[in-house]
């Protein structure tokens, strides 16, 4: 039974794809680009959240899919919702250990490589420090969560502790949702992308 229902969910995956790969085109033209700045289009997005639910995608895969879909390319610093410095695909801070800065820009390569400097180390973090057993999507939601908030904040977290307790991930899957606010003037700000974007994370990690 198990198998078949991976088979169903793979048949439907590739009839998705390729009735994307029809649409491709036409959305390129009406949707160019989803904000100024902002490298990858919708379409992109439709891919990633396409790749994302891949059953046949490895955890790292998975997990590189859904950051990418979240945060976007920028190859020009901009100020993310909490008035941080963000380049590429939300690096904060270069390989080298210097901030981005206001007026840095950088190539699609060079963002890449940044991306998976801190992507490997927020990756091996998460399946190091776990003592229990994590699925693939299960490894990929904390990983996107992670790479988000930052190592410190996920094993602090209620959610790490909650899940290292060996509590079912039906169980815990709503902590994702409490992660979605900045501090703009002192206050705690639910901003909208972040909401989404825990959503997506915790419908990741109950797959």
């Amino acid at each position: 039974m198990a198998r078949k229902t991976k088979n169903r969910k793979a048949a439907l995956v590739l009839a998705a794809a390729f009735l994307l790969a029809a649409v491709a085109f036409v959305w390129r033209i009406i949707f160019p680009k989803r904000n100024e700045g902002d490298e990858t289009s919708m379409l992109d997005d439709l891919q990633n959240t396409l790749t994302i639910y891949n059953p046949f995608m490895s955890a790292k895969k998975t997990a590189e899919a859904i950051i990418k879909k979240w945060e976007g390319l920028y190859l020009k610093a901009y100020q993310d919702s909490a008035g941080i410095w963000t380049i590429g695909w939300g690096t904060i801070k270069y390989k080298n250990g210097a901030s981005v800065k206001k007026g840095d820009v950088i190539t699609k390569d060079q963002a890449q490589a940044e991306f998976e400097y801190e992507f490997n180390q927020k990756y091996d973090f998460v399946v190091s420090r776990s003592k229990v057993k994590l699925t693939d999507s299960q490894t990929a939601a904390l990983v996107s969560f992670a790479y988000n908030v930052g190592t410190g904040a996920l094993l602090e977290s209620t959610l790490w502790k909650r899940i290292q307790a060996g509590e079912s991930a039906k169980a815990v899957a709503d902590e994702f949702l409490k992660w979605n606010k900045v501090t703009i003037n002192g206050a705690k700000v639910a901003i909208a992308g972040l909401t989404n974007r825990r959503t997506d994370e915790r419908a990741l990690f109950l797959v």
